[in-house]
């Protein structure tokens, strides 16, 4: 990942959902929309992580996503 991800950014996000890649990011999307769900209005992001591999740097370049995850566990 190159500097921070926009979408993580917003103050009003209350959920992120990481996927694999974009095509990923598009089923998620189009998933929710059929369900009638507006993620945006909800503030939830989906996020294309560029593959699994990448996990562990998205986790360590944003630990409060991960932190607010397990304050609820």
């Amino acid at each position: 990942m190159h500097g921070l991800d926009p979408a993580l950014e917003r103050e009003s996000l209350s959920g992120v959902v990481l996927v694999e890649g974009v095509s990923d990011q598009g089923a998620v999307e189009a998933l929710a929309e059929r369900y009638g769900r507006d993620l945006d209005a909800e503030g939830i992001s989906v996020v294309a992580m560029g593959g699994a591999q990448a996990i562990g740097s998205f986790l360590a370049q944003y630990p409060r996503p991960l932190e607010r995850l397990l304050a609820h566990v």
